[in-house]
């Protein structure tokens, strides 16, 4: 447990803090800065030995980045400890790590194919990591990634890890309180996440009480930041956003994942949603919920979730649902509680519902959509006022 002065735990934001306090202490010179033949830089052999750029607390089994770039090359010949950082074998560019690791602020980390192919988080648990707002914890007791700075993600895979099977940690909504590695762009955080070409799977998992998640990939933080190419599979939560804007989510597939494909959430905006495939979730297959706006869903391919391809839910407003193909689903497209939407030029299929706007949506365009095999075409109730059917196709 990390312990402060007064005994009382220390939050993950506590020891970030801490250390940046310590950081700014030591005083250190400009080091010019090598680029590698992936194109991000890397830092020189001076800037890597810098005191405060990298550092471990074994009591907390917490990696701490400051660096302004730094790789998981530069941790390992920083701390050259095989039971925090390790590669599977001499010349391998699978890494083992057993430990948090945390990007301050104003930090940039890189995990690219330069050198890393497979990065493998072991999941075993780490000293509490605590949020002692309201008494919540943030959901830990396991190695993962904490972003407060900026992170690129590029051409990798990154799982969890279990060394006594040599294989991923599995869940099911059964057991799914079992601890796994989960991603997390903190509040607050300073820069982009962008995360491309790259797997992410076997992460996250219920953490069953109030306070941040960590249902495998989750951004509380982070505008402007880019999801594009990836696989992303068997979390226990897709990609999930919290406040998040000017996001662009693209060319990705989510499947498998024990909850939603994608969930952008509470006080989401402007975020482009578009040629993603999503099916074989265990909820919506893209989900947009409370208080979202400007949100694009364009192009996306959805089916066989458990429950709506597409779903606006809980006052998601002022978005665009266009051009979608979706198919084998309960509901088609979902409009929840929500307002001022355009639902227009989609192919919905053998489904039970095509379009639901039920219950309580208002003043949504539902228009030159095309319903086929489908149980019930359109469905409205007496809450929903002031919505417009037009020019649709049912076959």
């Amino acid at each position: 447990m990390f312990l402060s002065t007064n005994n009382m735990p220390l939050t993950i934001q506590d020891i970030s803090a801490i250390n940046q306090i310590k950081h700014k202490s030591a005083s250190s010179s400009h080091n010019p800065q090598t680029t590698t033949k992936g194109g991000n830089p890397t830092p020189s052999p001076a800037q890597s030995d810098m005191l405060g750029c990298i550092t471990y607390d074994s009591s907390t089994r917490s990696i701490m980045i400051s660096c302004s770039s730094a790789s998981l090359t530069d941790i390992n010949n920083k701390l050259h400890d095989n039971n925090v950082l390790a590669k599977q074998s001499i010349g391998s560019t699978s890494w083992l790590l057993n430990a948090n690791l945390i990007i301050e602020k104003g930090s940039k980390f890189h995990i690219n194919s330069t050198d890393t192919k497979w990065l493998k988080i072991i999941s075993s648990s780490s000293p509490g990591i605590h949020n002692n707002r309201g008494g919540a914890t943030s959901g830990s007791n396991v190695n993962s990634i904490h972003v407060f700075g900026s992170l690129n993600i590029d051409s990798v895979k990154i799982t969890s890890w279990n060394p006594l099977t040599n294989s991923y940690v599995t869940i099911t909504t059964s057991n799914a309180t079992i601890p796994r590695p989960y991603l997390r762009i903190e509040p607050g955080a300073t820069g982009t996440t962008n995360i491309v070409n790259s797997e992410i799977a076997y992460l996250g998992f219920d953490t069953s009480f109030a306070g941040l998640g960590a249902g495998g990939l989750n951004y509380y933080a982070g505008d402007g930041s880019i999801l594009r190419g990836n696989n992303i599979h068997n979390l226990w939560y897709g990609p999930y956003l919290s406040g998040v804007g000017n996001m662009i989510i693209e060319k990705n597939q989510s499947h498998h994942n024990l909850n939603y494909g994608f969930d952008p959430h509470t006080g989401s905006h402007d975020i482009i949603i578009r040629n993603n495939l999503a099916h074989d979730n265990g909820q919506e297959g893209i989900i947009c919920s409370v208080n979202c706006s400007n949100i694009l869903f364009d192009n996306n391919r959805t089916y066989h979730n458990e429950k709506s391809g597409i779903m606006l839910s809980r006052n998601t407003y002022n978005s665009i649902v266009r051009n979608n193909f979706i198919y084998n689903e309960i509901n088609g497209i979902h409009i929840s509680q929500s307002h001022n939407n355009q639902i227009y030029n989609n192919t919905i299929s053998n489904s039970v519902n095509g379009i639901d706007t039920t219950p309580g949506s208002s003043n949504n365009n539902v228009h030159d959509n095309v319903i086929m095999n489908s149980k019930i075409a359109m469905l409205t109730d007496r809450s929903s006022l002031g919505n417009t059917f037009s020019s649709n196709k049912i076959k």
